[in-house]
């Protein structure tokens, strides 16, 4: 959960890509994205895990060949693109996850996707969203982590939460087993997302954890270039 160029997906490329993250534990990932191309999150994907910088992999063909090579030689991602108004259904993708036996399943952004039935309000659609997508990660026996916008309220915050959420109340968190929110202390909207290379303290807040209970906030940096969190 944050607002816009703050890192939300350099976030999860982190996660799954990153230094002792979900991909290099053995856990088969799927990046789900319904906002743009796969191919820009395959790069970040590729320099979050070999170190190589964005520039390396531009200005040397060999090094982004290589980082694809690992990749793809280890199973560590599958791409799936679900654009809007393509006729995606949650069921379809559940038969994706189910077919890729994935772990670990990012979607950027879950809001986006379209869930059927008729809704009285778009907070009750995005429950009922996240409390579908609730019940696929059950029945595949997988983690679904999903990006959210946060609203206009969460801009210039360090503390970002739940109640900051865009267009949803708190009805979807409600499914939710754990909630991070990521802040910063401006909203620099200038170049791309984290780009903000003099602002690059990031403070991830957990807002909800039914996991193992803690709640507080870790700060951190991001390496935009390598789509990195680090200490």
């Amino acid at each position: 959960l944050a607002t816009p160029e703050t890192g939300k997906s350099a976030f999860c490329i982190s996660l799954g890509a990153g230094p002792d993250g979900f991909a290099e534990q053995g856990a088969k990932c799927l990046y789900v994205v319904n906002e743009e191309s796969h191919t820009k999150h395959q790069r970040r994907m590729a320099s979050a895990y070999t170190g190589f910088t964005k520039d390396q992999l531009e200005k040397n063909a060999s090094n982004l060949k290589a980082a694809k090579s690992v990749l793809k030689s280890k199973d560590l991602f599958s791409k799936l693109d679900i654009r809007a108004g393509q006729g995606w259904s949650l069921s379809d993708l559940e038969t994706h996850i189910k077919a890729l036996k994935s772990d670990i399943v990012f979607i950027d952004q879950a809001d986006k996707l379209s869930v059927a039935g008729s809704f009285e309000a778009n907070h009750h659609k995005l429950r009922e969203l996240y409390l579908q997508l609730r019940e696929i990660a059950k029945r595949q026996q997988c983690a679904i982590i999903a990006v959210s916008q946060a609203s206009q309220s969460a801009i210039g915050k360090t503390r970002v939460m739940p109640s900051d959420a865009e267009g949803s109340r708190i009805g979807k968190f409600a499914e939710a087993d754990l909630v991070f929110g990521i802040g910063k202390y401006d909203d620099d909207s200038s170049g791309e997302e984290g780009d903000d290379l003099e602002n690059t303290s990031r403070f991830i807040t957990v807002g909800k954890n039914k996991l193992n209970g803690y709640h507080g906030t870790v700060v951190c940096k991001i390496e935009p270039q390598r789509s990195r969190y680090v200490e």
